[in-house]
């Protein structure tokens, strides 16, 4: 696959999932397993993912770069999924904030939350597991 061919692929992957209207802190169900790097995605379906298909989580980020939509499961840990396997069952309560135009937090990857603890950056939003501040 030519470099211009991937890049296109991951610019509507990541459209889509836009458009999907998923957003962090939204109630959502695994429906099916997808296979790796399907319809853009750019990532792979781990075995543990399998257990979580039918549980109803909660997003906790939306990954740049056509990584998927995090979701926590206790006992399995934190997966991307693509947004075509899963299944918006709830809003999220946040309001005033537009999913289409969160941005990365920082550009050295790395930023630390009001209450000290450490969070990855590099995505559209996180929210921190201590004291549940989003960051954006």
């Amino acid at each position: 696959m030519s470099p211009d061919m991937f890049q296109k692929i991951r610019e509507e992957y990541i459209e889509k999932e836009r458009k999907s209207g998923i957003k962090p802190g939204d109630i959502v169900r695994v429906t099916r397993r997808a296979n790796d790097y399907d319809g853009g995605w750019l990532n792979t379906w781990e075995k543990e993912m399998s257990e979580m298909i039918g549980e109803e989580l909660k997003v906790s980020r939306i990954a740049d770069h056509g990584l998927g939509i995090s979701l926590y499961l206790e006992g399995f840990g934190i997966f991307c999924f693509p947004y075509f396997v899963l299944e918006k069952i709830g809003e999220s309560s946040r309001e005033n904030k537009d999913h289409a135009n969160y941005k990365p937090i920082d550009d050295d990857c790395n930023t630390t939350c009001t209450c000290g603890k450490r969070l990855y950056a590099g995505l559209s939003a996180v929210q921190c597991t201590d004291c549940g501040k989003w960051h954006y």
